[in-house]
């Protein structure tokens, strides 16, 4: 399948090489938006060129957020599926409208929220069940940098985390949201409490000012706790069973497992590839519209 990408900042780097990794897709043409510092047939400052290149069946989208939604539109309607980098859209932008240009075109619209597709991630998601009812959520998402300007910091990291907790729960309706931050550092520390309808809460932080980086969520139910740091040396998810009784917890199990989290790409489009071929243009659309409901929702509650 012939491919072209969209941008070739840092990430659209990042994207190339996994694409080449991929053994049925074949780079043929990289959109950047100057050719000052570009040489070679392979790039072009033509988005035109792409769009009605009929042998190109896909795109991958690595421009600014403020730029998907045009974008995406365009080639939708010239009959490309679409890898999308996070957020698909900003947050005031019509996300619907999208998902039914893709669904009338026939074609995959896929947005990379490389959380989701974490093996970590997955296999949390299938034990669940055995932690009872989930009381509290904890996700901590810290790191230096990665500034973005126009971008919300969820929009810019937060959204990794709201994505996790909408694959989790696809069907979680939350009622209640406060939102914290310190307006002397200008919105790059800011943390979120959610509610949702059956008294879970989940606490949200994130930072770009931390000087330590850490990938952390912590899941406390009423049968035992799961924690999951991606950058753990030793194991990416810890499992502790308990039982809890007026005298403390008693512990019953503790388990743990190590995942690799420095591939996850290779299973983003992978899963990209697989709606494809299947013909399953729902792709990840009902979590996509998920997180971008309740991310609208997180950066419209004032502080």
């Amino acid at each position: 399948m012939d491919v072209a990408l969209l941008g070739y900042g840092y990430w659209g780097q990042i994207i190339e090489k996994y694409i080449h990794k991929s053994p049925t897709m074949n780079l043929k043409k990289i959109y950047v938006r100057s050719m000052q510092k570009h040489e070679g047939d392979i790039f072009t400052d033509d988005l035109n060129s792409i769009m009605h290149a009929s042998e190109i069946e896909a795109v991958f989208i690595c421009l600014p957020s403020s730029l998907h939604y045009d974008i995406c539109k365009m080639a939708l309607q010239s009959n490309k599926h679409v890898f999308c980098e996070k957020p698909l859209v900003k947050y005031n932008q019509n996300h619907q409208e999208l998902v039914e240009l893709a669904q009338n075109k026939q074609k995959v619209l896929f947005t990379d929220y490389i959380y989701t597709v974490s093996p970590s991630i997955q296999l949390i998601k299938e034990r669940l069940h055995l932690l009872g009812n989930i009381c509290l959520i904890e996700g901590q998402l810290l790191q230096f940098g990665k500034f973005y300007q126009g971008d919300s910091i969820w929009e810019n990291i937060g959204i990794h985390l709201v994505s996790v907790i909408c694959t989790w729960f696809p069907d979680i309706q939350i009622e209640k949201i406060q939102r914290t931050g310190h307006k002397n550092v200008h919105g790059q520390i800011e943390s979120v409490l959610l509610e949702d309808a059956h008294g879970m809460q989940v606490k949200l932080e994130c930072s770009l000012l931390c000087p330590q980086k850490k990938r952390c969520i912590y899941i406390y139910g009423e049968k035992g706790s799961i924690c999951f740091d991606m950058l753990d040396p030793d194991a990416t998810i810890r499992q502790n069973l308990y039982e809890l009784n007026q005298g403390g917890c008693e512990l019953q199990s503790t388990r743990s497992w190590k995942y690799d989290e420095q591939n996850n790409l290779v299973h983003a489009i992978s899963f990209f590839e697989a709606f494809i071929r299947s013909e399953n243009y729902q792709s990840n659309l009902h979590i996509s519209q998920k997180v971008h409901r309740l991310l609208c929702d997180i950066i419209t509650k004032e502080e």
